[in-house]
């Protein structure tokens, strides 16, 4: 097999790609992004233009995340936690002086991702559940003082101020996986809810225009996620996507697009960016509201984050592929020319020996379902032979594997691996339908659908029937324990990352807004009790065959190390092979390179102790 140091590859550090993680300047000149180049997250700032290397304006222990330029351009906000705790302080960074000011200095509460200025920049706001479920707030900046901005009972995600300061579109989770967003007047009054005159059930990800007229919104109503905008002043909505891909994150041009118009004088249209989820490609879509979409050719691989600078004259985005670590990158619209802003691939990794996908569909073990899936096969198989194989499973539930990059999965295919990725039952991508067919079975359908990953491998001969293990991590990792009790004899290793394995204790111990998810997609725990403890992997342990490796963060907010220890304990009492490592500095996901690095190289060392003797 080809070779990769993964001492190196485990390394490779990226941009931070899942959204939050960029902003740029109120004047377009600079960017400032997320990057562990470090080993810990930190904040980096450079030009728009690419003509300087991003230099880093924060450092410490810590990671420091989810900036935003203050609408001055002079002064960064950001988050703060503490070894993954997910109770970020509010941090705010003059670039002028480099006084670093903590506005919430010691917070005891969750704090959602998503941090927003003013327009005025005197207000800050954010979502805690301080008040036992997540709520709007406003942090003054002037005097740190705290005002709440909601009353319903939905859980609330996130809060977009209006470019005019008059509105906050606050998104919220309503009932089952239906999201809603709120119009709360800043100054008080009536709130509305986008599109309820019109029986709009779904929708999610405002984006306001430049003038605060339209609100830009995603919705999968019509059995897609598609993008509609809301006439603030009719109270009617628009849609400009057709259902024919997913599509993701609207963004406005903050200038129109100028035109020739076919009769008349030049004129100007408004235009926004969006993403279009296409056969496990993000790609960005540049929308005319005159003249329609047009899908913008770049390499396959994912393109998030899209937006415009002010003037409207450059898309700032980040890119990554199977050979392409998560990177800044821009494109002048005027010439379609891209600029590769970072380079986090090191000079001594060679992109050739990287493996693309193939995208298959294979039947689950539920009659009648098709299940699609990335199938990565190495390079150089020797004739006539049966590799070992991973089934490796996404978290979420909704998430999907898509055409990324996925440094892990690389590692195992240059060491003889066959792994398959499969997008069960629950993921996104394929629709609404697709995306909620697990509720009210997580554990059950789904883990169906990635079992029968291992009898597709085995009936097609791509792997060895004897030597297939399965990893996953959050609910991945769930759906790891879930298969290695439902199916024991289909696997020779399960790992399973920060899992949860228990129904009751994880609702017991997790934080309001996730316990809020499960009783909406898994029922009530005493009058749904047999469904809960059917599908909690935690009461069936003593079928398990193979040897269990166990992950977890001992500050972890959503999948607590209780859950591992359970399995781990029980392991023990049965006299069964099992190690458990816990990274006591961490949260839910390793976010120190040198845990990060820990964590893959245990995982790969103990499936090649048991799938190559």
């Amino acid at each position: 097999m080809s070779q990769l140091n993964h001492d190196i590859l485990f390394r490779v550090p990226m941009v931070y790609p899942w959204g939050g993680g960029l902003h740029v300047s109120p004047d377009g000149r600079s960017i400032v992004c997320m990057w562990n180049e470090s080993g810990q997250w930190q904040l980096y700032v450079l030009p728009v233009d690419g003509s300087r290397e991003a230099q880093p304006v924060t450092s410490g222990p810590e990671s420091k995340m989810y900036p935003r330029y203050s609408p001055d351009g002079a002064k960064i906000a950001f988050l703060q936690d503490y070894s993954g705790d997910e109770k970020f302080d509010v941090h705010v960074l003059d670039l002028n002086t480099g006084q670093l000011t903590n506005m919430m200095p010691d917070t005891d509460e969750g704090l959602n991702d998503v941090i927003r200025w003013s327009p005025d920049g005197r207000t800050i706001y954010f979502t805690s559940n301080r008040a036992g479920r997540f709520v709007a707030y406003a942090l003054s900046f002037d005097d740190g003082s705290v005002r709440r901005m909601t009353q319903h009972e939905y859980s609330d995600l996130l809060a977009e101020p209006s470019p005019d300061g008059q509105w906050l579109a606050v998104s919220a989770m309503l009932d089952g996986q239906n999201d809603g967003i709120f119009l709360v007047p800043t100054a008080g009054g009536p709130v509305r809810r986008v599109g309820q005159s019109a029986g709009l059930h779904d929708a999610t990800g405002p984006a306001w225009s430049p003038d605060s007229r339209r609100l830009a919104f995603v919705s999968a109503d019509k059995g897609m996620s598609d993008v509609g905008l809301y006439d603030l002043g009719t109270d009617s909505i628009a849609w400009i996507t057709d259902s024919r891909y997913e599509c993701y994150s609207p963004r406005w041009s903050p200038r129109p697009f100028p035109r020739q118009s076919r009769s008349g004088p030049p004129g100007a249209s408004d235009r926004l960016v969006y993403l279009a989820n296409r056969d496990g490609n993000m790609d960005i879509v540049l929308h005319d509201l005159d003249r329609g979409p047009q899908i913008v050719p770049m390499l396959p691989g994912l393109h998030l984050q899209p937006c415009f600078t002010p003037d409207g004259s450059t898309l700032v985005f980040t890119y990554s592929g199977p050979a392409h670590p998560p990177d800044l990158w821009s494109m002048r619209l005027a010439d379609r020319r891209v600029t590769q802003l970072t380079n986090s691939l090191p000079k001594e990794i060679d992109r050739a020996v990287f493996v693309g996908p193939t995208h298959i569909r294979y039947p689950s073990l539920d009659p009648g379902v098709s299940i699609p899936a990335l199938l990565y096969i190495p390079t150089d198989l020797p004739v006539d032979t049966q590799p070992p194989a991973v089934i490796y499973v996404h978290g979420g539930p909704t998430a999907q594997f898509d055409n990324d990059w996925y440094s892990d999965v690389q590692d195992l295919v240059t060491r003889g691996y066959v792994v398959l990725c499969p997008n069960y039952r629950g993921s996104i991508g394929y629709g609404k339908a697709f995306r909620e067919a697990n509720r009210f079975d997580l554990g059950r359908g789904d883990a169906n659908d990635c079992a029968a990953g291992a009898d597709y491998l085995i009936n097609t001969g791509i792997a060895d029937p004897k030597r297939i293990g399965i990893t996953g991590i959050s609910y991945g990792g769930f759906m790891t324990m879930a298969c290695v009790t439902k199916y024991p004899d289909k696997w020779a290793a399960g790992s399973a990352l920060v899992p949860f394995v228990n129904w009751f204790t994880e609702h017991a111990n997790e934080r309001e807004d996730l316990q809020y998810w499960d009783e909406q997609n898994m029922g009530d725990p005493v009058k749904d009790h047999d469904r809960w403890y059917e599908n909690s992997p935690i009461f069936f342990i003593d079928r398990i065959t193979a040897p269990i490796q166990l992950f977890a963060g001992g500050n972890d907010p959503r999948c607590p190390v209780n859950e591992s220890e359970q399995v781990r304990d029980e392991l023990v009492k049965l006299g069964r092979p099992v190690e458990l490592h816990v990274y006591w500095d961490e949260g839910h996901v390793p976010r120190k390179l040198d845990n990060r690095v820990d964590v893959y190289k245990k995982r790969a060392a103990f499936l090649d102790r048991y799938l190559k003797p």
